[in-house]
């Protein structure tokens, strides 16, 4: 299988620390304004609630930008969502 990368971007997004929603939203669209394309949400130990809540945040800010969306999850989870790709971590590809 080939890969054309030409049409791939040089750089990505993860998310960071932030503080609740508002400041999620705002952090993420600030870097969306200044050209990043990719954006890989990751976030570890909060509840299912909360994760489906900040992927739908990251699902409308990038859909407003254009940016493709990657969650860091399980593809059950990822299944759930409209998000545009999945990053699985080496415990999840060996299985």
């Amino acid at each position: 299988m080939t890969c054309n990368t030409d049409s791939l971007p040089q750089y990505y997004m993860m998310t960071g620390k932030f503080d609740g929603h508002d400041d999620f939203k705002t952090k993420l669209t600030k870097a969306l304004s200044e050209s990043i394309k990719v954006v890989q949400f990751r976030q570890k130990n909060i509840s299912n609630s909360d994760y489906f809540s900040l992927v739908k945040i990251a699902e409308s800010v990038c859909q407003e930008f254009n940016c493709l969306l990657l969650l860091a999850t399980s593809a059950d989870v990822f299944f759930q969502t409209h998000a545009d790709g999945l990053h699985l971590n080496s415990q999840a590809v060996l299985i």
